[in-house]
């Protein structure tokens, strides 16, 4: 704090155009930093692994990525710290002969391949998450019978850590879901189509926001890409227009010339007897 209003008055002293007024800055402010490499060690213990970083107690790891380590990054969680390795490793990739699927994405069916095979929807279980959300609520109403917390009060800490807890809990189960889901996808099916959707777009509905949200497409979309990569796939994303229409006459997905030539044939015929 010396430092932000010594550099504060020698601004206005200099009659710079932007003075900079020193802010508070809060403890949860920043919940994660970075550490180049050389700026820490990593040593074995036992079958475990010791991550020391200058002016920190040491971190007790599973397990370390294979290949060089360019940078660490801690993050502070509500339920755990967490390190994530930055790692700089060549990786051998042939390309696949598969032929390619197509991928269908929707609220029903979370995805449709072209072959047939469907994957349902869901949907996400936030009842434990509500009733957190509830034991938050201040008591703003004078003579309310019901108890409520004060703001930042200590009981007001501990439900807001609980319900962090929850938050984190759903947002790691979803997580795993798709990891489990994009690896057996790509393990059968390394090249693969996909719609580009605009999910900033679709979700200015406010009837299907919700349900679109929950299915968590854009993070299906992330993680099949650099899955495919690595199985030696290959992923192509399409434009979502016409991707859904189907022959009124036979019920097929892509419109063959005899049904488009037969519903002009039927077009002309209707245009021509409202003439007559």
């Amino acid at each position: 704090m010396h430092y932000a209003f010594k550099s504060f008055f020698r601004r206005v002293k200099e009659k710079a155009k932007k003075l900079g007024y020193p802010r508070y800055k809060s403890r949860n402010r920043m919940r994660s930093f970075d550490c180049p490499a050389g700026g820490f060690t990593i040593r074995e213990a036992g079958d475990r692994w010791a991550l020391r970083i200058k002016g920190l107690e040491p971190f007790i790891v599973k397990s370390i990525p294979e290949g060089k380590i360019k940078e660490i990054r801690v993050v502070k969680t509500a339920k755990r710290i967490a390190i994530h390795f930055a790692v700089e490793k060549e990786i051998e990739v042939t390309p696949s002969d598969a032929p390619f699927v197509r991928i269908d994405l929707g609220i029903e069916s979370l995805i449709t391949l072209s072959n047939g095979k469907k994957v349902h929807s869901r949907r996400r279980k936030l009842d434990r998450q509500k009733e957190r959300q509830r034991k938050l609520r201040v008591n703003a109403r004078k003579g309310c019978k019901q108890k409520a917390n004060t703001k930042w009060s200590n009981s007001y800490k501990k439900a807001l850590k609980l319900h962090s807890k929850e938050c984190q809990a759903v947002k790691e189960r979803e997580l795993g879901f798709m990891h489990i889901l994009t690896s057996a996808i790509v393990s059968k099916y390394p090249n693969l189509i996909i719609e580009d959707l605009r999910i900033t777009n679709m979700v200015k509905n406010k009837n299907l926001a919700r349900s679109i949200l929950e299915q968590s497409w854009g993070t299906f979309k992330k993680l099949l890409e650099y899955k495919a990569v690595s199985a030696s796939g290959h992923v192509i994303t399409v434009s979502p227009r016409n991707t859904r229409r189907t022959c009124s006459d036979c019920g097929s997905c892509t419109l063959p010339v005899p049904c488009v030539v037969a519903f002009c044939i039927h077009l002309t015929y209707s245009l021509s007897t409202l003439r007559g």
